[in-house]
């Protein structure tokens, strides 16, 4: 391997850059981040679903998400990194994420599929009020439902009883 693809492996598992955000909205995969925060927002891992990205009100680069609850995934250690409600709809500067772990495989489905007293039903599919400008937003269709039904009902016949998840192994790097 040489010094310039092991460089470039690096910079992609930490770098979250408006391509790979992009990429990510397209193929429904979750995320995780740990988010830099702020004075009044706490610093920490989040795991995140990306359903739109634009620019702010104040100009800034934007992730619209639903954050997920570590503990959900069994990441207790995690649990404590937002001390805002959670799960819940959030949003993210870019420029605060310091590092981005793309979780490949069934990730997000499409909110008007999920019961009624999920949170993700309240995604806006024609655009987000909080953006000046979207320049990608999910895309959800029957087919994207179909195909994210299968991919997870495939991963769970080849899982072997009390195997982890595979989307956890990214925590091993």
């Amino acid at each position: 391997m040489k010094l310039t693809e092991v460089y470039n492996d690096l910079i992609l598992e930490v770098a979250a850059t408006r391509e790979r955000v992009m990429k990510v909205i397209d193929k429904k995969w979750r995320v995780v981040i740990y988010y830099e925060g702020d004075p009044i927002i706490n610093k920490g891992w989040r795991i995140i679903e990306p359903y739109a990205f634009g620019l702010s009100k104040a100009g800034n680069p934007v992730i619209r998400a639903y954050q997920q609850d570590p503990s959900k995934f069994g990441l207790y250690k995690y649990a404590t990194a937002t001390d805002t409600v959670i799960p819940a709809w959030k949003m993210f500067r870019l420029d605060r994420i310091s590092q981005w772990r793309e979780v490949p495989g069934p990730g997000m489905v499409d909110p008007q599929t999920l019961p009624a007293d999920d949170k993700r039903r309240f995604f806006n599919p024609n655009g987000d009020k909080s953006m000046l400008k979207v320049f990608k937003i999910a895309k959800f269709d029957k087919y994207d439902y179909k195909q994210n039904q299968d991919q997870q009902t495939q991963n769970q016949q080849s899982q072997k009883p009390g195997e982890k998840k595979k989307w956890f192994q990214f925590w091993k790097k």
